[in-house]
């Protein structure tokens, strides 16, 4: 392997020399991701940041090498590539959107399930599960179903469960979610932004490859009645780059049902991809008698009305309540 690599015509990029010259001795330079982690915290420009951190990486780990990394302030591992970009942020800050973690830990119920739909290598699926053998010591049956369907991602999902010995209480599905149960084209992006994947052609802005692989869509309502045992779901989280839409409409009669917690990415980019609008997500949630707030940077929520939703460009999370249910916290916190 390393033979290969130094027998290449010399790169003309000035880092990618040093890089080739140092690589025989990148066992003696791991201390180089002390210094990575470190001027993250420096006020320089975030894309030169995490350059360094990428040209880290390469000279510090070998091809296809995962790192171990263990989460701050839980006894949760995890086995990362470091050079893919939301593992390379776990990696380097011990953190991937905060806020959205926040309210997934603050949304989950020992009697109820968590669907992890964009599950990736298992951040918030592990944490989940987690809880759920704290709460509940031992289960029959899984606890939180977790679904990604880049085959790359997955293998890593399921490793990540089966290192934290949590395979009791959560279950990895190679699937994507849509609103039926089908046969769809995947589009993949590039190593170093697998996650960004989609079952839309996003294309080159997006570090899409032009390749795509066939994969199992399913649609919730399907899946969960056969796997959930009639124990009603409490949280659902989307994050499954523009696909969200199709994931609501597949799920409409499980949300109306069980009025589970929806925690969603919103990206306009991607969603204008698939067809639609935020209004679309609006129209269906507010019809199903959900109220809709954006997760703001500190984890406080900020209320989105319909003027706003419409109007609204830029990328971000939100968590949808069932208006019900909103309600009765409301009228236990007036009678307490």
């Amino acid at each position: 392997m390393e033979s290969t690599r130094l027998s290449q015509p010399a790169p003309a990029s000035l880092a990618m020399r040093v890089r080739l010259h140092l690589y025989p001795h990148r066992r003696f330079l791991k201390w180089l991701r002390v210094m990575a982690r470190w001027q993250l915290r420096a006020p320089f420009h975030s894309e030169i940041q995490w350059r360094f951190c990428r040209w880290v990486s390469l000279l510090t780990t070998d091809p296809g090498e995962k790192i171990l990394w263990r989460m701050p302030r839980a006894s949760l591992k995890f086995l990362l590539d470091p050079l893919e970009a939301i593992q390379m942020n776990l990696l380097y800050r011990d953190s991937f959107q905060p806020e959205v973690m926040d309210w997934v830990k603050r949304s989950l119920s020992a009697d109820t399930l968590f669907v992890d739909a964009g599950a990736n290598v298992g951040i918030h699926t592990l944490i989940a599960a987690d809880y759920y053998r704290a709460q509940l010591g031992a289960t029959d049956q899984p606890r939180v179903l977790a679904f990604e369907p880049n085959p790359i991602i997955f293998a890593q999902l399921e490793e990540n469960i089966r290192l934290n010995q949590l395979n009791s209480f959560a279950s990895a599905f190679p699937h994507a979610i849509s609103d039926q149960d089908a046969r769809a084209n995947f589009f993949l992006s590039s190593a170093e932004n697998s996650s960004a994947s989609s079952l839309a052609a996003l294309g080159p802005a997006h570090l899409h490859t032009g390749e795509f692989i066939q994969v199992q869509t399913v649609a919730l309502e399907s899946v969960v009645e056969k796997i959930a045992g009639g124990r009603k779901i409490g949280l659902i989280k989307l994050d499954i780059e523009g696909a969200e839409l199709g994931a609501l409409r597949g799920a409409y009669s499980l949300i109306a049902r069980d009025r589970p917690r929806i925690i969603l990415e919103v990206h306009p980019t991607l969603m204008h991809a698939f067809g639609y609008s935020f209004a679309d997500i609006f129209d269906l949630l507010w019809g199903c008698g959900y109220e809709i707030f954006r997760i703001k940077k500190d984890s406080n929520l900020a209320p989105l009305h319909n003027c706003e939703w419409t109007s609204l460009q830029e990328s971000g999370d939100v968590i949808c309540f069932a208006l019900d249910r909103l309600a009765q916290k409301n009228n236990s916190h007036g009678n307490s």
